[in-house]
């Protein structure tokens, strides 16, 4: 027995047995080389840059993102150039994972879609937040909330912490956000302007041609447009200035724009949905019901293949445009007051005032029905699940995630 521990001993010392190290996160990296390359042992992605510590080649810097699992058996990594604010653009990233087993490896683990994320995900209230301001429109990206108020704009994280501030001369009316973080914000109809902020600073501000009644972005985030009456305007999101003027034949209610801005769908004050080219040629026109009904929102898919449009009249419209006067409907408990489509264009969604956002494909399958709880003034849902709500009867804003 003696002669047995010697031995064990002897190996150690020798380093022919090694102590096990735990991988206490489960990402493919010990304790041990955690500690070395100075990440969090228990966070798979220290930077929350959606990408797993083991394969970034910036672990630590949330500014650059590493590169998709499958490139990397094909490729060295390199490491990204830190874009500059005005050449903020979105760029296509892996969803994070939603729970990470003990056996699982980070190169063997599947990019999540963000049907998945929804699915996976129950918001509950993380913060309640008085803003003592009457909120005008709130916009939200997977990480950030946008607000457009009284006093100017804000961006606050789903923690309700506040980031940034901007404040504006007169009152901010509408605001959306891109992936990056990249606020584009119009204030009152008599001031006519249109400002780009990100990380604290203004990018550019452009002096709108007539009153912003609607702001919509491309889903690249390289178009930014405004409507007008009849006329939609398409600015280069990156420095502001104006690509092209679209006439058509409509008053607007509301509108999209699809992937790249090569789309415009719109939704007419007169209840009729149309789909225009970026160049303003008529693709097909819907002419509505032969009752009034309010088009309450619209979107788009990446190719401008299918829109959708929320009602006033308790349904969700789903126009093909292969046969765009066909419309496939399903029905909600009440008004349908937003819809967007999921970055990767897994699934649209939509928010009605009975309380609940339907998620669904375009061939109108419900793949999920989810209640939000009670009804707010202002409410705008991620595509990965979370939200931000305002009730402006007491100024204040909550948050879900």
């Amino acid at each position: 027995m003696k002669r047995i521990l010697l031995i064990l001993v002897l190996l150690l010392l020798s380093g022919c047995i090694k102590e096990e190290i735990p991988d206490t996160d489960g990402d493919g990296w010990d304790d041990a080389q955690e500690a070395r390359a100075g990440t969090d042992p228990t966070k798979v992605d220290t930077d929350g840059d959606g990408i797993w510590d083991p394969l970034d080649p910036s672990p630590l810097d949330p500014a650059i993102p590493g590169r998709k699992e499958e490139e990397l058996s094909e490729a060295e990594p390199e490491v990204a150039e830190t874009p500059a604010p005005e050449q903020v653009r979105r760029t296509e990233t892996e969803a994070p994972p939603q729970e990470v087993s003990e056996e699982a490896s980070p190169v063997e683990k599947k990019p999540v879609s963000y049907k998945e994320i929804v699915q996976n995900t129950s918001p509950a209230l993380v913060a309640e937040v008085n803003l003592g301001e009457i909120v005008s429109e709130l916009a939200a990206s997977d990480e950030l909330v946008a607000v457009a108020a009284e006093d100017g704009f804000y961006i606050f994280n789903f923690r309700g912490e506040r980031l940034f501030f901007y404040p504006t001369q007169a009152e901010a009316k509408h605001a959306v956000l891109s992936d990056e973080g990249v606020l584009y914000g119009a204030t009152a109809s008599w001031e006519r302007r249109i400002y780009a902020f990100y990380n604290g600073s203004t990018l550019w501000e452009h002096s709108a041609a007539e009153p912003v009644e609607r702001l919509a972005l491309s889903g690249n985030g390289e178009v930014l447009a405004y409507s007008s009456g009849r006329r939609i305007y398409l600015l280069d999101a990156g420095s502001g200035s104006l690509l092209r003027r679209v006439d058509t034949q409509v008053d607007i209610a509301t509108f999209a724009l699809s992937e790249d801005g090569s789309f415009i769908g719109i939704g007419g004050k007169d209840g009729s949905i149309s789909m225009y080219s970026r160049k303003g040629s008529l693709i097909w026109r819907w002419n509505g019901y032969t009752f009034d009904v309010d088009v309450l929102d619209v979107a788009l898919d990446g190719k401008g293949e299918h829109l959708v449009a929320g009602t006033n009249y308790f349904r969700i419209l789903i126009f093909s445009s292969s046969s765009p006067q066909l419309p496939l409907e399903i029905k909600t408990g009440a008004e349908v007051i937003q819809v967007f489509p999921a970055p990767d264009y897994s699934y649209f969604a939509a928010v009605s005032y009975d309380g609940n956002i339907y998620y669904f494909d375009a061939s109108g399958k419900v793949l999920l029905k989810r209640g939000y709880g009670k009804i707010y003034s202002k409410i705008a849902f991620s595509p990965a699940g979370r939200y931000a709500a305002a009730e402006n009867s007491i100024r204040h804003l909550y948050f879900f995630m």
